[in-house]
């Protein structure tokens, strides 16, 4: 049929004849649609001229340029069509249209008026229940936030668009502030859903969680905990608290207990005395889970004595390179179990220590006893200030104690400590013991806050003495990271801290201080942008370096191209190798969420003719790919073992104790040539000594915390940590200063097993893995040394035959005793590395989605559905 004849039978009198003509031609337009296109323009005159079925023309228009591929007009003239376009079915041609319009809306190229709103909401109807994902991406980007309630029409429904907008939020601040109305939305739903009453009780009151800290309305959060007390619901109540402990930050705990403490300070004295709210405070503020993680770890540390025996047997003992590389690998590994007994048993060799050696040695004793905050002045009293007012000979060691005492409480605050440190940081002459009660205060209040603090380590850092300015500087960045507190004020602080920065003439002041500005922007995101492009831009090589590390910091595990191609710009022409280094350094904060794109510029890094790059690649690997046993990454980082630069082996050493943590041959192929390179460097006397440096650490995270921790950038339930960040970002500087290593004690995750009932005392259960015992066992040098003297021993050959006759014999009753079984049972009050806990049968352990931590019982009954594991889990992009 042709254009011209379409036509006339349109403008036909009969009415008969034009409804034929209109429903032949929407039935055949997919093949009459060529012949029609060139009338196109006529049948968009007729649609002006005719007074009936405009609508059933104006959608016969729109078809067709669509199949002129002419969106523009297609999505206009669908509009006209109105009720014709919404009652066809679904077809390429409608999805196309709806795509196009809610693009158009997005992009706000189009407004949305009545008529359009009206069509966006029966789509959203028709849709929400089948493709719920899409519709709420729809209304994130569109930002029309009514559409919402769509989807609020069958229960269930509004906590499944929350869980999806929450995924979305994760981690971004700056689109979680554009997002509030948003989330204002999703909480109304989902308090109307709570009030009709449902089984996801806990599951909601999460997501009322999540999205309360997400809109900084922390007080709701503490009442929403406080209203599950009272309804005597324990399991929501902890969960939400074990939550808070395991997923936010320092300063939102301290926000939210004060919040609680204000809540029951309103109850009448009798309903005060109920020991559940002491319970509520103890899990939010972290103690709880720390006194469980810290008698696990007492109790199942794998020591690793002998090789720090070697090592201070093969190393030159008044070598105070070598004596700190083995200092700062022992405090990460024995971190958290108390267990000094190498150090006490090693007096004689550590009385060779001079100077700062001294004062890491006491430091280490503060990793050692991480966490463990009971009694640990008593610990450390032989070392720490007398207090009479008098310098001491021994300024190192009680410098490094006072560090040590902070470090404790790391993760664990006191304000008994940070008071403690505050007198003697005001009272004392020494500049070390100035540095030490600087670096100590910003571990153990890190996050607090606290402009009090804050203005008394101004007042060290303005004093203009290089030690105790340099940790100063540092310390007041790690009291504002992650704090509740307002973005202006700390922006404006990090502003004049840049500007006395470059007017100081002692660099290591300089460099303090734009670690402490890097670590105080960790998590700002755009807030951070202007100051940070100041600093990449300036001349001064030290304020390019720190402006690196504070864009790292403010974008840490949370992607932005942009930063991205900013960092491999400087990686690519800037003049400076402190700055090409630390940009190839903080790729891996950046892209820590985005695996592939790691994995791409790690293999491209680690061909760079400039060593100080392929070190920097090195250390991007071993903080984005922590504890993962990534094969493809190891491989590229073994290669770099053989690199002619030993400071490159040395980052390699180092990466690859961090990605192997807790692996054994069954999860990463490469563990066993790893573990056995370490031991070498030891004894090849042409080792170089930074190489041997390397492999020292690296031992250290091979086996931190006994064997039962890992270093990490995320919390147990997989959200970014501001701490983390925080302490990785300081470790990676001990190039310039070796006591910032001991900040990665922020950054150290007890991966234990500690699942707890309602009165939260430790459950007896046990739990299947289904995969043989050997794949998550703990490695023991020992029996590796056995296995291999029992391989190298000599045989006589009259012996040999018979054992080769022997051999030749049947086995089968052998094979079957030693043959290992496929799957074995978990205690509770056990170690779970990060490959064992796919393996777990029972899959809803909590209501956070992990396995590991301090938690309570998701589910009554184990999930009938087990998780098979895979002996090489695929890397997560």
């Amino acid at each position: 049929m042709s254009a011209e004849c379409a036509l006339s039978l349109l403008l036909a009198e009969d009415i008969a004849v034009r409804k034929k003509t209109i429903k032949t031609l929407h039935e055949e337009i997919d093949v009459v649609w060529p012949t029609l296109a060139e009338g196109v323009f006529l049948l968009e005159r007729l649609y002006l001229q005719t007074d009936t079925d405009k609508k059933e023309i104006a959608l016969l228009v729109s078809k067709l340029h669509f199949y002129l591929t002419d969106y523009d007009r297609a999505v206009s003239y669908a509009l006209l069509a109105g009720e014709e376009f919404e009652k066809q079915p679904g077809s390429l041609y409608k999805e196309r249209i709806l795509l196009c319009l809610f693009d158009k809306i997005a992009k706000q190229t189009l407004s949305p008026d009545e008529r359009t709103l009206v069509l966006a909401r029966k789509e959203a109807e028709r849709a929400g229940y089948a493709h719920r994902e899409e519709t709420a991406g729809f209304v994130l980007d569109s930002g029309l936030y009514s559409l919402l309630d769509t989807l609020a029409q069958r229960p269930g429904e509004p906590l499944e668009v929350a869980e999806f907008v929450l995924r979305v939020f994760e981690g971004h601040r700056d689109i979680r502030r554009r997002g509030k109305e948003i989330l204002h939305t999703l909480k109304q739903m989902l308090r109307r859903n709570l009030q009709e009453g449902t089984v996801e009780r806990p599951r909601i009151y999460l997501a009322l969680l999540q999205i309360s800290l997400a809109t900084g309305g922390v007080s709701e959060a503490a009442e929403d905990i406080l209203l599950l007390a009272d309804e005597d619901d324990k399991f929501a109540c902890f969960s939400l608290c074990f939550y808070l402990a395991a997923s936010t930050s320092v300063g939102t705990r301290r926000s939210v207990i004060r919040g609680l403490e204000r809540g029951i300070g309103k109850m009448d004295a009798e309903k005060r005395k109920d020991e559940v709210y002491g319970k509520i405070i103890s899990i939010v503020d972290g103690s709880l889970s720390n006194k469980h993680e810290a008698e696990f770890l007492e109790k199942n540390i794998v020591p690793d004595h002998k090789y720090y025996a070697r090592a201070k047997n093969a190393l030159p003992p008044r070598a105070s390179y070598s004596t700190t590389a083995a200092l700062l690998s022992l405090g990460v590994s024995f971190f958290g179990t108390k267990n000094d007994t190498f150090l006490r048993r090693n007096i004689e060799w550590l009385s060779y220590a001079t100077n700062w050696t001294k004062f890491n040695a006491a430091a280490t004793i503060g990793q050692i006893h991480a966490r463990n905050t009971e009694g640990v002045r008593e610990t450390l009293a032989e070392y720490l200030p007398k207090g009479d007012g008098t310098l001491s000979v021994n300024q190192y060691t009680e410098g490094g104690a006072l560090y040590a005492l902070g470090l404790v409480h790391a993760r664990a605050p006191s304000q008994k400590t940070a008071d403690y440190l505050l007198e003697i940081l005001q009272t004392t002459a020494s500049p070390i013991l100035k540095h030490g009660c600087a670096l100590g205060l910003g571990a153990a209040a890190s996050g607090s806050g606290d402009w009090g603090a804050i203005d008394v380590l101004k007042a060290v850092l303005y004093g203009d003495e290089p030690v105790a300015g340099q940790a100063a500087g540092v310390a007041i960045g790690l009291l504002l990271a992650g704090a509740e507190e307002e973005s202006g004020k700390t922006m404006a602080l990090a502003e004049e801290l840049v500007t006395f920065a470059s007017e100081t003439e002692h660099e290591k002041i300089s460099t303090g201080i734009h670690l402490g500005v890097a670590v105080l922007l960790a998590g700002r995101e755009g807030d951070a942008d202007g100051l940070c492009a100041r600093l990449v831009e300036s001349k001064s090589g030290v304020e390019r370096a720190g402006g690196v590390l504070a864009m790292a910091a403010a974008y840490a595990c949370r992607y932005s191209a942009e930063v991205v191609q900013k960092l491999t710009l400087l990686v690519a022409t800037d003049e400076d190798d402190t700055v090409r280094r630390n940009a190839a350094t903080t790729l891996g904060f950046v892209l820590a969420g985005r695996k592939g794109f790691l994995r791409e510029a790690v293999d491209s890094m680690a061909q760079n003719f400039n060593p100080h790059v392929r070190y920097g690649a090195t250390l991007a690997a071993g903080i984005g790919f922590g504890r993962t046993g990534d094969e493809a990454v190891c491989s590229t980082l073994i290669k770099l073992l053989a690199d002619p630069v030993d400071i490159v082996r040395q980052g390699a050493f180092v990466a690859l104790g961090l990605i192997l943590a807790q692996h054994t041959g069954s999860t990463c192929k490469h563990v066993e040539f790893f573990r056995a390179k370490v031991a070498e460097a030891l004894s090849e006397k042409t080792t170089t000594e930074n190489t041997v440096f390397g492999a020292i650490l690296a031992n250290g995270f091979l086996n931190c915390a006994g064997q039962n921790g890992v270093v990490s950038l995320f919390s147990h339930s997989q959200q970014p940590d501001t701490q983390s960040i925080a302490g990785l970002l300081l470790f990676t500087q001990y190039w310039e200063w070796f006591p910032l290593f001991h900040f990665v004690s922020l950054a150290v995750q007890t991966r234990c097993f500690v699942v707890l009932d309602d009165s939260l005392a430790p459950m007896k259960k046990t739990w299947k893995v289904c995969a043989p015992a050997s794949s998550f066992a703990y490695f023991r040098e020992s029996q590796k040394k056995e296995e291999k003297a029992r391989a190298t021993v000599a045989v006589l050959s009259t012996t040999r035959t018979k054992n080769e006759q022997k051999k030749e014999e049947p086995q089968e009753h052998v094979a079957d005793t030693a043959m290992e079984e496929d799957s074995f049972e978990k205690e509770n009050l056990s170690r779970i590395t990060l490959a064992e806990e796919s393996a777990l049968e029972d899959t809803r352990l909590n209501i956070f989605g992990t396995s590991c931590g301090v938690f309570l019982l998701a589910g009554k009954e184990p999930s009938p559905q087990a998780k098979s594991f895979r002996m090489k889990p695929e890397p997560s992009e």
